[in-house]
């Protein structure tokens, strides 16, 4: 009985080697790719939750308002830093939404923000937890009572007001003889029972079965880490203006706010409703030139040659914001490819910089438009060329 000869056992050693070499590419490439589909798997989730936070917040936005929010500028936290929000007529308010434009090199507490990134700051009701007003509240007072919640009906996922866990109410007046409703944003000192005890007081007088809902006041901003926060202004809050704008930012909150990783950039830009034409005597751009009723912050008070004077004499416009839309600049947190060389250039949508990607990472835009349509707008009824009245 013979055995191998050494070419046949350097031969079969060779297959077997190169067997294994093929087998060990073949085991890289499957796993490569598995590592590609989680990639992508996490990035699409990423991106409908991302998407689908920011819609519901502006579907939410100012629900029964205006568009424009009352403060009471003489009470915290609405009278630091000068006052938040914006004076018209002599009545403060804050807009349901605002955006600030392109910030620069600056740090929310100690947090670096992504340079050229936009920020939105938006009032977000809950009717879900709500309650209604019984009997009348004067303006000046800071007491509300509510029905018992066995008088309210019985709504599907309905909560009583009790339940809310901010720090907020969202107060909206139903008797406006034109149907827009009356809204104002108010700091609970204390909620026992059916009665609300606030640090500020009421902007106007408030009839019975009128709503009062738990509310948060909310930023979206990003940060050079490629983080999303969502910051809630707080019971105690610290604020911050970020942009020229309406922007406000609690630093105190800043932390544990986080909200997505892997967000190099969010750009967002507003269509203004007719008005804002109207009340300079200009004439509404036609559909061919739908572009320019979009406009950004700090750039309002010049809406491409439409508007006069710069941003500050206009800030009522930000009142009339119809449509928002955000894109956001999303990449993949997940490495695959073991290349670490080479960079990206994604140039900005809207008005946006560019934005540097390492090579590996996967970067595309989510891009979605939002109608306010929860708004009940005062120039549906009110003659042309009437300056708004923000509450």
């Amino acid at each position: 009985m013979s055995g191998f000869t050494l070419l046949e056992m350097m031969v079969a050693l060779l297959v077997g080697a190169l067997s294994v070499v093929v087998a060990a590419k073949v085991a890289q490439v499957v796993i490569r790719q598995s590592a590609q589909g989680k990639q992508s798997t996490d990035f699409s989730t990423r991106s409908r939750l991302l998407g689908r936070q920011l819609r519901n917040d502006l579907r939410a936005a100012g629900h029964g308002s205006t568009g424009a929010v009352a403060i009471d500028r003489g009470s915290p936290p609405w009278n630091q830093g000068g006052g938040l929000g914006v004076v018209i007529n002599g009545k403060a308010a804050l807009p349901v939404v605002a955006g600030a434009n392109n910030l620069g090199a600056m740090t929310i507490g100690t947090t670096p923000v992504q340079p050229n990134s936009d920020a939105m700051m938006v009032i977000v009701p809950n009717p879900g937890l709500s309650g209604i007003t019984a009997g009348w509240s004067q303006a000046g007072s800071v007491r509300i009572n509510l029905d018992p919640p066995p008088v309210i009906p019985a709504i599907p996922g309905y909560q009583p007001l009790a339940n809310c866990n901010s720090s907020y109410i969202y107060v909206v007046d139903h008797t406006a003889p034109n149907g827009a409703g009356r809204a104002q944003l108010m700091n609970i000192a204390t909620l026992v029972g059916s009665s609300i005890t606030t640090t500020d007081s009421l902007q106007f007088t408030l009839a019975p079965g009128s709503s009062v809902m738990c509310a948060r006041l909310s930023t979206y901003w990003v940060d050079a880490n490629g983080w999303l926060h969502r910051t809630d202004f707080g019971p105690n809050p610290a604020p911050v203006q970020i942009g020229n704008g309406l922007t406000y930012v609690d630093r105190n909150q800043v932390g544990n706010d986080l909200a997505a990783p892997g967000v190099l950039d969010l750009q967002i830009a507003y269509r203004f409703s007719s008005e804002v034409y109207n009340n300079v005597g200009q004439i509404i751009p036609p559909a061919s030139d739908i572009w320019r009723q979009w406009a950004y912050e700090g750039r309002a008070g010049n809406l491409d040659g439409l508007l006069q004077g710069p941003p500050a004499d206009r800030l009522e416009n930000w009142f009339e914001v119809r449509r928002v839309r955000f894109n956001a600049l999303l990449t993949s947190v997940r490495r695959v490819d073991p290349r670490t060389s080479g960079t990206k250039t994604r140039l900005g949508r809207e008005d946006g910089g560019q934005s540097i990607v390492d090579r590996p990472l996967r970067a595309e835009w989510l891009t979605t438009v939002e109608s306010l349509t929860n708004l009940r707008y005062f120039d549906h009824g009110a003659p042309a060329r009437v300056r708004p009245d923000p509450y």
